[in-house]
C-alpha cells in the first residue's frame, strides 16, 4: 500500500466531526442548558473559546448515526403519525433552537435517545439517569408545551452501544417520570441567575473571571472548556477551582 490508509481515514473522520454543525454550535441547546455546572453554562453563554482536542469522538459519532437510523425507522413505521421525530423547539430568552428526538403525541411522552457504553448503561439502569439527562428532557417538554402540545411524561430510552438490544438486562432500557413544571421553572431561574453573574463579572470581556463562577465537576474530561492545570484560567477551566471570595459575592445569583 502506497499511502497510510489508517491515517487517511482517521483524518477524514476527525475533520468531519470537528466541522459538523453541532461542534460549531455556539448557542445553548437543551442539553447544555440542563448541565449541572454553572461554570460550563456561563462559558457557553458568552461563547468562550473551546479546546481543540476534546478526545476521541467515535462514541459520539456512533450515537449520532444511531439517532439518524432510529429517526428513519420511526418515520417508516406504521405508527409514524403518532410521533414527532427530530422535532425543533425553542424556549424564548433561553434556548434559541434544540431538537427533540421523539414525542409520542397520543400519550404526551417526550423521549430522548441515549446510546450508552456498558458502564453508563448499567449506571442508568441501576441508579437512574444523570441530572443533565433529566434536565434536558424536561426542557424539551417545556418547549413542546409552549408549542401547544400536551406533555404528560418524559422518558430516556437507553440503547446499548455494544451488545444486543433484546437482552433483558443489558439491552434497551427506558426510564420515565412525570413532566415537572416546577423543575423546569427552577432550571430557567438558574439560567437567569447565571446570566446575571456573567454580567456582574463582565465575562465576555474578561474571560479569566470564569474562575469566580463555581464549578460542579461532572465528567470534566468531556467538557469543551476543560484545561487541567490551568489555574490562571487563561485557556479555559481547570476543574473545581474558584476564587471563593468573589464567588460568594455572586453565588446568590447562581444558587451555589
Amino acid at each position: 500500500m502506497r499511502f497510510n490508509l489508517v491515517a487517511t481515514l482517521r483524518g477524514i473522520v476527525l475533520h468531519a466531526d470537528a466541522n459538523k454543525p453541532r461542534s460549531l454550535q455556539a448557542h445553548l441547546g437543551a442539553s447544555e442548558a440542563g448541565h449541572p455546572c454553572a461554570r460550563f453554562i456561563a462559558a457557553k453563554h458568552v461563547g468562550l473559546p473551546q479546546r481543540a482536542d476534546r478526545g476521541d469522538p467515535w462514541c459520539a459519532i456512533v450515537g449520532t448515526a444511531t439517532h439518524a437510523w432510529l429517526a428513519d425507522a420511526l418515520g417508516a413505521s406504521d405508527s409514524a403519525a403518532d410521533w414527532l421525530i427530530e422535532h425543533k423547539i425553542t424556549i424564548p430568552g433561553y434556548i434559541e433552537s434544540s431538537t427533540v428526538d421523539l414525542f409520542h403525541i397520543p400519550s404526551g411522552t417526550v423521549i430522548d435517545h441515549k446510546i450508552l457504553g456498558t458502564d453508563s448503561h448499567r449506571e442508568l439502569r441501576l441508579r437512574g439517569p444523570k441530572e443533565q439527562y433529566v434536565n434536558q428532557v424536561m426542557l424539551y417538554g417545556h418547549g413542546l408545551a409552549l408549542q401547544g402540545h400536551t406533555v404528560n411524561d418524559v422518558a430516556i430510552a437507553a440503547y446499548p452501544r455494544s451488545g444486543f438490544i433484546t437482552n433483558p438486562t443489558t439491552g434497551l432500557h427506558v426510564w420515565s417520570a412525570a413532566y415537572d413544571v416546577d423543575q423546569v421553572e427552577a432550571l430557567l431561574a438558574r439560567l437567569d441567575a447565571v446570566a446575571v453573574a456573567v454580567g456582574v463579572l463582565d465575562l465576555l470581556h474578561n474571560p479569566t473571571m470564569l474562575a469566580h463562577i463555581p464549578a460542579t465537576p461532572t465528567d470534566c474530561q468531556w467538557c469543551p472548556f476543560y484545561t487541567p492545570g490551568d489555574e490562571t484560567f487563561q485557556r479555559g477551566c481547570p476543574g473545581n477551582t474558584a476564587n471563593t471570595q468573589l464567588s460568594e459575592s455572586v453565588s446568590h445569583a447562581i444558587g451555589a
